[in-house]
């Protein structure tokens, strides 16, 4: 899994690199108001398209899928939110896999998991002179998921269960459009074997 050694390094350094900007970004001018606490929660609906890596009797294999969630959240300020989250995927179907020896076996896997981030975000018209409301957040969380398997032996067709649970950080960076309180997100995250690539629409309430 050597390609996907290198993907999962690289977007741990892109995200690096934008929480490092956040971070440093100066704080809201102090005459512009927070949100107001009517607007403060906000929820939303999330797809993308999923790089997921398994393995199964020490055998790894990996593919590509579509993933969705639905998450909740809620505004410390203008700048800071906490997130909850729950996402799936579409499951990967994947056939005559070699294992060990002469045992050929297709497999099933879905994967599900429930999160909590910390969600920092930066306002784009505060640094350059653009009339809409475009921004950049990055996101560190921890994780819980759940993975369960569904394995057929291609001889004897023998078909067994196996599940796993799983828990780890997330990071993710994105951008962000607000019109009034409906707002648009891209975003890439990454947590455990999972990378994604996603757009999600929420609104405020």
């Amino acid at each position: 899994m050597l390609g996907s050694g290198n993907a999962s390094a690289g977007l741990r350094a892109a995200v690096v690199a934008v929480l490092a900007f956040l971070a440093s970004a100066r704080p809201a001018r102090a005459d512009e108001p927070a949100a107001p606490p009517s607007s403060r929660f906000y929820a939303g609906l999330e797809l993308s398209s999923v790089k997921f890596d398994d393995s199964y009797g020490g055998i790894s294999f990996s593919d590509s899928t579509y993933g969705a969630g639905l998450y909740s959240g809620f505004w410390i300020n203008d700048r800071l939110s906490v997130e909850l989250a729950y996402d799936w995927i579409d499951p990967l179907n994947l056939h005559d896999i070699a294992g060990s020896g002469v045992t050929r076996f297709d497999i099933k896997s879905e994967r599900q998991a429930l999160s909590v981030s910390v969600l920092r975000q930066v306002v784009l018209r505060d640094f350059l002179n653009i009339k809409r409301d475009w921004r950049v957040f990055g996101m560190l969380g921890v994780y819980e998921s759940k993975i369960d398997r569904t394995v057929t032996d291609l001889g004897s067709g023998a078909q067994v269960s196996a599940g796993d649970n799983g828990s780890g950080a997330l990071v993710a960076a994105g951008v962000l459009y607000t019109v009034g309180r409906f707002e648009l997100r891209g975003y890439l995250r990454g947590w455990g074997d999972a990378r994604e690539l996603g757009a999600g629409a929420q609104l405020r309430f």
